[in-house]
C-alpha cells in the first residue's frame, strides 16, 4: 500500500465531526510555503456558503487549491484535500515550458503526455497542525520523470529513446500563517 494510500485510509477513518470553522485557519489574507528553502507567498482562504473553507495558493515551489475539513476528536490538527493548481506543475513535466513546444532546440525529454495527465490529477493531501498562529503539515507529491531505454555499447546517452515514464515520492513541508500586519 502507497503512503498516499495509507494516509487516505487512516483519515477515512476519522469522519468530521467539529466544525472547522471552530478550529480551522480562518478566512482571510494568508501566507503559505511548501518546503522550508521557498519562501512564503500570498496565498487566500476564503469560505464558501455552504461554509467550506478553500485555500487557493498559486505561486511558489507547488500551486495548490482545495479545502479543509476537520478531523474528529482533534482540536489542534485540520485535514487539507486539494489539488495542483497549475498547468505545469513542478513534479510533472521535466522541460521548461519553452522546450515543450513543437520545433524547439533544446536538450531536454519531456515527460510523456500520460505520465503528465496522471501527475496533473494526482489528489493533495495533508494533515496540518496548528503551530502558533500558523498551520504546519506534510504534504506527499509524486514527482514524475523519464524512463529512458537501457544505454547500448557505444550509444550516446542523448540519443536514448523515452520508454515511459517513472515518479517517486516527496514529502513536502506545508505551512500556512496569517499574513503580514495579520499575525
Amino acid at each position: 500500500m502507497t503512503f498516499n494510500r495509507m494516509l487516505i485510509f487512516a483519515l477515512l477513518l476519522v469522519a468530521p465531526t467539529l466544525a472547522i470553522a471552530d478550529i480551522g485557519p480562518k478566512p482571510g489574507a494568508y501566507e503559505c510555503r511548501v518546503d522550508k528553502g521557498y519562501k512564503f507567498r500570498p496565498c487566500t482562504l476564503s469560505v464558501d456558503k455552504d461554509d467550506v473553507t478553500h485555500l487557493e495558493f498559486s505561486s511558489g515551489l507547488v500551486g495548490l487549491k482545495g479545502h479543509f475539513s476537520a478531523i474528529q476528536d482533534s482540536k489542534k490538527s485540520v485535514y487539507f484535500e486539494g489539488s495542483l493548481s497549475e498547468k505545469r506543475p513542478f513534479g510533472c513535466v521535466s522541460c521548461a515550458a519553452k522546450c515543450s513546444e513543437p520545433g524547439a532546440d533544446c536538450f531536454c525529454n519531456e515527460v510523456p503526455a500520460e505520465g503528465t495527465a496522471e501527475c496533473v490529477a494526482q489528489p493533495m493531501h495533508s494533515v496540518m497542525t496548528k503551530k502558533g498562529k500558523g498551520w504546519k503539515g506534510v504534504l506527499p507529491q509524486r514527482m514524475y520523470s523519464v524512463e529512458y531505454e537501457t544505454l547500448k555499447p557505444g550509444q550516446k546517452p542523448e540519443k536514448r529513446a523515452v520508454v515511459g515514464y517513472r515518479y517517486d515520492i516527496m514529502l513536502h513541508s506545508f505551512e500556512i500563517r496569517p499574513a503580514k500586519g495579520k499575525r
